[in-house]
């Protein structure tokens, strides 16, 4: 059963998953709420955050950052004996239970950063109702803040390509998240940094990308595209990997 998929199982595994996370979720959103409820409400109604524009767009990017690094927390629920006994112990396959944890700490983060964005930003309406200030949603603004300020958008195979940066950026976390059995975030953001300083430095020596066409960014997709799939693959790997006793700071 260890690399089978039945859909019930899954569905099973992914709604115990949640119900054991709870605590975890709740925090992790009701704390992106308080932030983006004091950042747009002080862009709204005084020049801290210069206009609700800006500060939309500063929530914005903080919501991109919360969810690039929420993969880290793919194996947030197996830092003890028990835990790790006890998620083993579930009549799941290691697929099954590897993306019941993809699914989690991807889509339901994505779904509770949402969340939060539209209740703070409600907040910051009733807040200007109350004291007679104009009246402004902040979600308008979102899309130029995502189109890279245009409001025509960009292109879409720009597009396509910043986001699978996000995604890829999302995908070494998760890689990170399990590769990882200490301070996981920590350890993974000084790898990326690291990694990110490397690449600028070749970029800057070898002159790649910085004149960049189509067929270039193509190249770049696909490039993305690949990576991605590996840490997947490696992810996965190391995630059927945990042993109950280990007293690495890696799992492997």
């Amino acid at each position: 059963m260890n690399n089978n998929f039945n859909i019930k199982r899954f569905i099973n595994t992914f709604v115990w998953t949640l119900e054991a996370s709870k605590k975890e979720l709740i925090t992790s959103v009701v704390s992106l709420f308080f932030v983006f409820s004091l950042v747009l409400t002080l862009g709204s109604t005084t020049t801290f955050f210069n206009n609700i524009e800006f500060a939309s767009g500063f929530c914005t990017g903080l919501f991109f950052v919360y969810i690039m690094i929420s993969g880290c927390w793919i194996g947030s629920n197996l830092k003890t004996k028990q835990q790790i006994i006890m998620y083993k112990m579930l009549p799941a396959s290691n697929l099954e239970r590897f993306l019941s944890r993809y699914f989690y700490i991807t889509f339901i983060w994505i779904m509770g950063g949402i969340l939060a964005f539209a209740a703070a930003d409600l907040v910051q309406i009733i807040v200007n109702i109350i004291i007679g200030n104009e009246v402004k949603s902040s979600i308008p603004f979102i899309y130029i803040a995502i189109s890279d300020g245009s409001e025509e958008g960009l292109p879409f195979i720009e597009f396509l390509a910043m986001y699978l940066v996000y995604v890829w950026i999302h995908s070494l976390y998760i890689l990170g998240g399990v590769f990882f059995r200490k301070n996981q975030f920590v350890l993974t953001t000084l790898v990326n940094i690291v990694l990110a300083i490397v690449l600028t430095k070749i970029i800057k020596e070898t002159g790649i990308f910085i004149f960049i066409d189509d067929i270039q960014t193509t190249f770049i997709i696909v490039f993305l595209i690949l990576l991605i799939a590996l840490n997947y693959y490696l992810s996965y790997k190391l995630f059927c990997r945990i042993q109950v006793i280990n007293n690495k700071w890696i799992n492997l």
